[in-house]
């Protein structure tokens, strides 16, 4: 039976990679294979998810294993562990956001980045390494251009989902009072990070104010790190100098029923990022039926799929005008709505889980 270890720097209960590596193992295991979690750093009340270092190592010494280490930020033992590893390497690229977006505000992240950017540089063509897995098209092509072509298989393989469930939860009952008060409510989760394009989603707001009135509601809702704090500052200051602070709604924590209640009556998931390397929240809206109205670059393009509205640039009264439209417009939301479930069944646990037992089939 092919031992499978399923590896990442650091292990916690909700983020995205995290949740990549903890579901491919249970993939791995319900496919036959001897599969196991492995990380260094734990958040705490994760470490029995993981094996030992010492298991670690004898597994990995064994030529027959297959490694997949999810590769989000730079990992000091990495270097080392190529050079003396006997293991079958897959990297398991989640891009790494460029480090400018973090000079501002967070030079600990900044470095960090660059670090992981340095990294990648140094192992891309290491010969332990026997097959680069992307998140997305955007990420794979973004590492050939950077880095090169390369001489090992590559593949595609979007990131599993920890999506919730709704029927474990109902619905909110004074969020849903908020929301069907006859607005144009729009909605935006993702952590505070420059990145994100926080003032574009401003900009869209303050255009809607100039050439509808006041009457929309933008609510936005992420974890914000205390090194984010000053960038979260910025943005209300912002809002506040527009005059349209009275339109804005900041939900600092948020679990999973007021998610749900959100994604089942906004108006529309408003994207403006400037730089995704897949973007969850994209497929969560539209599991949901909620139309998306996104800034199309990047990852972005592919995640949204066809048949949704994005735009190139980010002018915001095209932005502001679509948003009043999908208010309005009955058979355009049912449109984007039933495109946008269609789009998300390609990231679907079945679909996913093909993917990427074809791709570790290549290997073992």
């Amino acid at each position: 039976m092919t031992i499978v270890i399923c590896a990442l720097p650091y292990l916690s209960r909700h983020d995205a990679v995290s949740n990549d590596a903890r579901i491919e193992q249970k993939v791995l295991k319900q496919a036959g294979y001897q599969s196991y979690l492995y990380a260094e750093f734990f958040q705490s009340g994760c470490e029995s998810e993981s094996i030992d270092h010492t298991t670690f190592k004898r597994l990995t010494d064994d030529p027959a294993t297959i490694l997949v280490f999810h590769m989000c930020v730079a990992w000091a033992p990495l270097d080392a562990f190529l050079a003396q590893t006997r293991c079958k390497v897959i990297l398991r690229y989640h891009n790494m956001t460029p480090p400018q977006f973090f000079d501002a505000y967070d030079q600990q992240g900044a470095h960090a980045t660059r670090a992981g950017l340095e990294q990648m540089s140094r192992i891309y063509h290491h010969p332990q390494i026997k097959m680069l897995m992307a998140q997305s098209p955007f990420t794979l092509q973004d590492a050939l251009r950077t880095w090169g072509p390369l001489d090992i298989p590559s593949a595609v393989v979007a990131p599993f989902l920890a999506l919730p469930d709704p029927a474990k939860h109902r619905d909110d009952d004074a969020i849903v009072a908020e929301l069907n008060d006859g607005r144009t409510h729009l909605f935006f989760i993702g952590r505070w990070a420059p990145n994100k394009g926080h003032h574009h989603l401003l900009g869209v707001l303050n255009s809607y104010f100039e050439l509808y009135g006041a009457n929309a509601c933008l609510t936005i809702a992420g974890a914000v790190s205390p090194n984010f704090k000053g960038y979260q500052t910025q943005i209300e200051s912002l809002a506040r100098s527009l005059g349209i602070d009275h339109m804005l709604r900041i939900v600092k924590g948020i679990d999973e029923c007021q998610l749900l209640t959100y994604l089942r009556h906004t108006t529309a998931f408003l994207l403006t990022s400037e730089h995704e390397g897949f973007c969850v929240p994209v497929v969560e809206a539209q599991l949901f039926g909620l139309p998306v109205l996104a800034l199309a670059n990047t990852a972005i393009t592919d995640t949204v799929g066809p048949d949704q509205l994005t735009f190139s640039q980010p002018n915001y009264d095209l932005f502001a005008a679509a948003a009043h439209r999908i208010h309005q417009d009955e058979s355009l939301r049912q449109l984007l709505k039933v495109q946008g479930e269609k789009n998300a069944a390609r990231f679907s646990l079945e679909a996913t889980s093909a993917h990427f037992l074809d791709a570790i089939k290549l290997l073992g």
